[in-house]
């Protein structure tokens, strides 16, 4: 018995004897590898640390410094099977081996394995760097997942037309896709002053019969001799909104700027001021289709992480409102960059770097809803998003096309304009556009004419401008939205028009090109009040008729020497007593708005014409809907 403990005691001190022995001696090989990495004799540092290792498969130091080795030789395989041997013999008493192994698999490309070795670490840790640890794991899955199901993208290079040896990036589209513009990084040609060798300048190209003529620089009082970039043309292609730095007339860092067409010019830039440019940076502007709301990104205090998305919008005014963050669902403890409003006003594309995504910054899209939040942004997918940065992307008006700035294989330049068919889960809301130009009926010049688009449902007003003073062209976007719209186009001295849109979510939308003739005032001239509705068989007005009949009371007021004939017209469905009788009850209704507001009487009278004046034969339930119509003729007093 005594002789039994003696020889378990024996073998106990020769066990720790032999363990301290082994600790020792690797402990001097890492001792001599420090010194030869001093020397820079990495391959003996190399093997004197293997040797420690197997002498002493816990020694960490050796594991951490051969890791250093490995890392700095960009040896990632080595690095793989060194952290998983020091995860297997170390990782539940130092579980940062795990996180050290899950990252060299991630830089492997290895994601749902990565992902198994960030979970042990989340397992064995209680520390701060546990969410960063649970962020990375779902990243590799998304990741894996987005690998697997890739979305359809295939980019096409817009062409030497519009890329060069340059760089192009940052492009603007109008609503017609007739107008391209971008930014374009130049060489300087004059002294370096700023030690800056490049500057940025806006081009813009025109497509003609189907393709994009040459790049031309936009304009020498936009462009300059220091750098304006991140601009965004309006759907109409009449204004600019830009960034451009160090200005005198700035208020921080970099501004945003506003330009316009006139006369067929860019004006001078001005800022836009001191309520949505800061002292910080305020830059990447994106102007909706109805020029009221601004988005635009900026670094000022008291946002949510670095980089921030503001917006502003314009009051009853005219003038741009303190700008509000955009919020939380947008916004993260990191950066947000590069807004674009789509021509939908409900469909917000941004990147960002603090999302679960495939790369630093990666291509998101979220959706307004009814209430005014923003909903989950939605990654767009590999392989528009990949491990590198996707910083800024535009979608046409239909919402079918994208465009954006990649620097890939046999293209021209360094980065290049690339567009291609997005696909279907991220598009926006298809936008249509009405597009015409006002002109005097006889002379056929252009004319300067106000102009705007009503919600006949809410009785909004969705857009009002001026038509450009030179060529009389306007544009306007119009949703698919179930909405029944109306255009009304007024001119000092001459008649009221008016048209009318109805577009459905189920309308295969196309654009709507007028040439308007504004007829002057005078005796016998007549106009369609195309936005006065009745039910059937009825002569009760629809309260969608306000919009019109509050157009010609305006009109009225403004010209108090006018009298004017109301007259009502069927189609010849019915008898025409009945047709005539109806005709005249609903030219009545009309003249009992305007006198209700304040309009005398004297200077009104009605007529009901029935189908005795049809403008198209009644042969088509088409042609039938045009001879039912109010119209309001000037006659004597």
């Amino acid at each position: 018995m005594t002789n039994k403990l003696f020889c378990i005691i024996l073998l106990l001190l020769f066990s720790s004897s032999f363990s301290f022995s082994q600790d020792k001696k690797a402990e001097l090989l890492y001792k001599s590898a420090v010194e030869n990495i001093n020397l820079h004799r990495y391959n003996t540092a190399i093997s004197e640390l293997h040797n420690a290792l197997k002498l002493d498969n816990t020694h960490q130091k050796s594991y951490f410094l051969l890791g250093k080795i490995y890392y700095k030789k960009e040896d990632l395989a080595s690095l793989e099977i060194l952290y998983k041997t020091a995860s297997r013999n170390l990782g539940e008493e130092n579980p940062k081996f795990y996180l050290l192994a899950a990252n060299t698999l991630f830089t492997s490309d290895k994601y749902i394995e990565a992902a198994n070795y960030y979970q042990k670490y989340i397992d064995n840790n209680n520390s701060k760097a546990k969410q960063v640890a649970i962020e990375s794991k779902l990243r590799c899955l998304f990741i894996d997942s987005a690998y697997k199901n890739p979305v359809p993208f295939k980019p096409i290079n817009l062409g030497d037309s519009i890329n060069s040896i340059n760089s192009e990036y940052l492009p603007s589209l109008t609503a017609d896709e007739q107008q391209l513009v971008i930014t374009v990084k130049l060489p300087k040609k004059v002294n370096y002053s700023n030690g800056t060798r490049f500057q940025e300048d806006f081009y813009i190209s025109h497509r003609v019969n189907g393709a994009w003529t040459k790049v031309k620089s936009l304009s020498r009082t936009i462009n300059t001799k220091q750098s304006e970039g991140a601009q965004s043309i309006t759907a109409d292609g009449k204004e600019i909104y830009f960034t451009s730095c160090d200005k005198h007339n700035g208020y921080g860092s970099c501004d945003i700027y506003k330009s316009k067409i006139t006369n067929g010019n860019w004006t001078v830039p001005a800022n836009i001021g001191r309520v949505i440019n800061s002292k910080y940076w305020d830059s990447q502007p994106s102007i909706s289709a109805d020029g009221k709301t601004l988005y635009f990104a900026s670094n000022r205090p008291g946002g949510k992480g670095k980089i921030d998305i503001y917006y502003s919008t314009k009051n009853k005014k005219g003038y741009w409102t303190k700008p509000i963050n955009i919020g939380d669902a947008i916004n993260t403890s990191g950066s947000e960059q590069s807004p674009f409003i789509h021509l939908d006003g409900k469909t917000l594309y941004f990147s960002s770097n603090n999302r679960i995504g495939l790369g630093g910054y990666d291509l998101y899209v979220s959706k307004k809803n009814d209430d005014n939040t923003w909903s989950e942004p939605q990654n767009l997918g590999y392989p528009i998003n990949t491990k590198g940065n996707e910083i800024s992307l535009i979608v046409n008006a239909r919402g079918d096309k994208a465009y954006y700035a990649s620097k890939r294989k046999n293209g021209f330049g360094k980065q290049d304009i690339y567009y291609f068919d997005l696909h279907e889960n991220v598009r926006p809301i298809n936008v249509s556009y009405v597009k015409g130009k006002v002109v005097d009926k006889f002379s056929k010049k252009p004319l300067s004419a106000k102009f705007e688009l009503v919600d006949l449902k809410t009785d909004e007003i969705i857009y009002n401008s001026v038509t450009e003073e030179n060529t009389g062209d306007f544009l306007i976007c119009l949703l698919a939205n179930n909405s029944n719209y109306a255009l009304n186009i007024s001119k000092e001295g001459y008649m009221l028009y008016s048209e009318n849109f109805r577009l459905t979510k189920a309308d295969t939308i196309k654009a709507k090109k007028l040439r308007i003739e504004l007829q002057p005032i005078k005796v016998g001239e007549t106009t369609v009040l195309n936005n006065v509705f009745f039910g059937t068989d009825s002569y009760q007005l629809k309260d969608e008729s306000r919009t019109e009949l509050d157009k010609l009371v305006e009109f009225l007021m403004e010209n108090p020497s006018i009298n004017i004939e109301i007259s009502g017209h069927t189609d010849n469905v019915g008898s025409p007593e009945y047709n005539k009788e109806l005709s005249k009850n609903r030219a009545l209704a009309v003249k009992n708005y305007i006198v209700n507001s304040n309009i005398n009487s004297a200077r009104l009278s009605h007529i009901g014409y029935g189908e005795e004046k049809n403008v198209v034969p009644n042969n088509s339930a088409i042609n039938r809907a045009k001879n039912r119509r109010t119209e309001f003729m000037i006659v004597k007093d």
